[in-house]
C-alpha cells in the first residue's frame, strides 16, 4: 500500500500544476474576453493581477495589439 504522505505529495503536485495551468490560460485568454466584454484597464487587474515588483515589458490593450508590435511596425512603413 501507498505511504498516506506520498498521496499528499502526489494531490498538491497535481493541484500545483492545475494552478500554474490556470494562470497561463488565464493570460492567454483575458486579452479577447477584454475586447469582448468592454472592460476596463482596472477590471483587467482584478482578474489578472500582475507582479506589483516588476515592470511591464509592453502593454497590450483590450484590442490585443501590444506596443512593440504597433512601433516596429510603424518603423517599417
Amino acid at each position: 500500500m501507498v505511504a498516506e504522505r506520498f498521496k499528499v505529495v502526489a494531490l498538491m503536485a497535481c493541484v500545483m500544476c492545475l494552478c500554474n495551468a490556470n494562470r497561463v490560460v488565464m493570460s492567454i485568454a483575458i486579452v479577447p474576453l477584454a475586447a469582448k466584454h468592454g472592460w476596463s484597464s482596472a477590471f483587467l487587474d482584478i482578474i489578472q493581477p500582475g507582479d506589483a515588483e516588476s515592470e511591464p515589458t509592453s502593454h497590450v490593450d483590450v484590442r490585443g495589439s501590444s506596443d512593440g508590435i504597433n512601433a516596429n511596425h510603424q518603423a517599417n512603413t
